[in-house]
């Protein structure tokens, strides 16, 4: 089935042929991790919600105008207990909450979710089974320190260190093998096929599970690549360059390879010190020696000779850059993406593929196969989520590093570094849209004080100026998180992490202007704010400055179109009404779906501008 919304260019067009701003959310962190697990087996049922509870989740994000969810839908949900063996009850109910979601308007797009890999390597995504049938011993994988696993009492790291494991052994080692496997361990063999071949298929046959109950849904608009996959060591320049961390243990990365291999090492601690990072404390890594792999046999980069044990009983690296020659997106992430959306694709024709690259790389995104295509790149404020504290005066350049400073400087930044993703859209991908699949914040900065106040005024100021940023460049995007078990004291339940915009102990906390529907929402204000949804014409400009209310909308029309640009505008920034003036054609508002209905206006540049008055009117100004 044809798919609701097409592509055109940089925009999705509806059927009606207006161009349509997808704006939503991320349904949910909790989604990473099971949601039962009864004597050893795993059920994702229940995820993100239970299905009786989708109906007011879904109401609660359409109210603050919300028309798409980036849905996790991990491996792991799908064939958690063994190869080809899917979970039919996961899917059977995956396909009740899409329906779900067109009941209340909301594209779907599918995200196979992981994080430096599996639940069983700090993360989330793919199934235990395959390092298991890769040669590790899983049990030992924290233990040997081949993975960072959160747990009580853990010497020398701080919490919200889930990514270092994207340079550990178990994760490094399974991306590499997944995307690169034939050409940097082609020695290594599962159930007869080589590695790459076997995990890549298990992948793709299992997302096929999923395109078979989307196909006859329309509302659902694609499927994305892996969330930000990881290189793993594909294109490494050298295994003794140093790993780039800025806190925990001083590793190059033959030691976060050889250490889990079964040895003990001192090493010094890493520290984020203001600006600099300092190294401090020595501390000793697997202390008592434990190997993560099952057998020395199982070494699969001592297998391929990349090192072996010196004769003094210590790792020896024979092969520094034995790694360097592949790169991680032409040559890995690229010809899979490809591969899995020519199998998608004969299931579900002609969905859209939502491309993520690999987070930091200096590769470009390309795209050489079949479009429709998006850019699906992330974006995050990296000061804020490193440091987990607000100053409005800094920031630092996702992907250059950069210093900022200035809050002027810091909102210009913002806006030049989302504006860079859209000029990466029209040279690297033939002006495909730009759909930022995530950014947000942590509501848990500066210490969790808006938990003790119930003041998320600047949580509200940090999104302001990230969709000032978003409509500064008009570009599509899902704000991570909508998290429906999220709790002040636990967070999203994955990691220590705390990005939902909604939690349950915000329901009886609630400013008292707050709507039912408003309620459990974290810094609605922020971002629950007026805002294009379909345009009877080519949208040129959307601002909302919200200390005064006023937005601002233009467009240049199609000639002697019939159908209507359509605004929503939230009643929660305008709680005493709001004055809408039209330069040409009549506007009325909806109060059902909080929508202000553009209708006959002229051809050309047209200007729909909002301002808070004692009452609603709307009025037309111009010839």
């Amino acid at each position: 089935m044809t798919s609701e919304l097409t592509i055109d260019g940089a925009w999705f067009r509806d059927p009606q042929s207006r161009n349509v701003l997808l704006r939503g959310v991320n349904l949910g962190g909790s989604s990473k991790m099971p949601r039962t697990v009864d004597e050893g087996r795993l059920s994702f049922v229940g995820r993100p919600f239970p299905l009786e509870e989708a109906d007011k989740h879904f109401a609660r994000l359409a109210y603050w105008g919300m028309n798409v969810v980036r849905l996790l839908v991990p491996w792991e949900a799908i064939e958690h207990s063994a190869p080809g063996v899917h979970d039919v009850e996961y899917l059977d109910y995956l396909a009740a909450i899409l329906a779900k979601a067109r009941d209340h308007g909301i594209s779907i797009l599918i995200d196979p979710h992981q994080d430096v890999w599996s639940t069983a390597s700090g993360g989330s995504g793919a199934p235990s089974w395959t390092l298991d049938l890769a040669g590790f011993d899983v049990p030992n994988l924290d233990t040997s320190e081949a993975a960072l696993l959160s747990r009580p009492g853990r010497v020398g790291y701080k919490p919200v260190m889930w990514h270092t494991n994207a340079y550990r052994l178990a994760s490094a080692t399974m991306y590499t093998l997944f995307f690169a496997g034939d050409q940097l361990a082609p020695q290594t063999r599962i159930e007869g096929q080589s590695a790459q071949k076997f995990l890549q298929d298990r992948f793709i046959e299992s997302f096929i599970c999923v395109a078979e109950i989307t196909k006859s849904l329309p509302h659902v608009i694609g499927f994305g690549t892996p969330n930000e996959p990881r290189p793993g060591y594909i294109g490494l320049e050298r295994l003794t360059d140093p790993i780039p961390e800025d806190r925990g243990p001083a590793l190059t990365a033959f030691d976060a390879m050889s250490i889990p291999a079964g040895f003990t090492k001192t090493v010094k601690m890493l520290e984020r010190q203001g600006a600099d990072i300092v190294e401090t404390k020595d501390l000793t890594l697997n202390p008592t020696a434990v190997s993560a792999w099952k057998n020395e046999d199982a070494d699969i980069w001592r297998q391929h000779g990349v090192w072996r044990i010196g004769s003094d009983g210590r790792p020896e690296l024979l092969v520094d850059d034995y790694f360097r020659n592949v790169r991680a997106f032409a040559d890995g992430l690229s010809p899979f993406a490809e591969r899995y959306a020519q199998a998608i694709r004969q299931v579900h024709p002609d969905t859209a593929i939502f491309l993520e690259g690999t987070p930091h790389t200096t590769e470009p995104l390309a795209w050489h196969g079949a479009k429709p295509v998006v850019n699906a790149s992330h974006w995050y404020d990296i000061a804020i989520v490193r440091s987990w504290k607000y100053d409005p005066d800094f920031t630092i350049e996702w992907g250059t590093h950069k210093p900022v400073y200035g809050r002027k400087a810091v909102q210009s930044s913002y806006e030049e570094q989302v504006g860079r993703y859209v000029t990466q859209s029209e040279t690297e991908l033939d002006g495909a849209p730009t759909f930022l699949g995530e950014f947000g914040i942590p509501f848990n900065i500066d210490d969790s004080v808006a938990y003790r106040t119930g003041d998320f005024s600047a949580h509200s100021d940090i999104l302001n100026c990230y969709y000032n940023a978003l409509d500064a460049s008009l570009v599509h995007a899902t704000l991570w998180d909508y998290n429906p078990n999220n709790t002040n004291e636990d967070g999203d339940h994955w990691n220590e992490c705390d990005f939902s915009i909604f939690s349950i102990d915000q329901i009886t906390t609630a400013p008292e202007h707050y709507a039912e529907l408003d309620r459990g929402g974290r810094a609605v204000e922020g971002f629950c704010r007026p805002r294009l949804v379909a345009a009877a014409g080519a949208p040129i400009e959307q601002r909302f400055d919200r200390p005064t209310k006023s937005f601002t909308l233009t467009i240049d029309t199609d000639t002697g179109t019939s159908h209507p640009t359509v605004v929503y505008v939230p009643l929660l920034q305008y709680p005493d009404g709001f004055t809408a003036t039209v330069t040409s054609g009549s506007s009325h508002w909806d109060a059902s779906t909080q929508r202000v209905i553009w209708a006959n206006h002229a051809a050309g540049r047209q200007t729909l501008s909002l301002s808070p008055a004692p009452k609603i009117v709307s009025e037309r100004e111009g010839p």
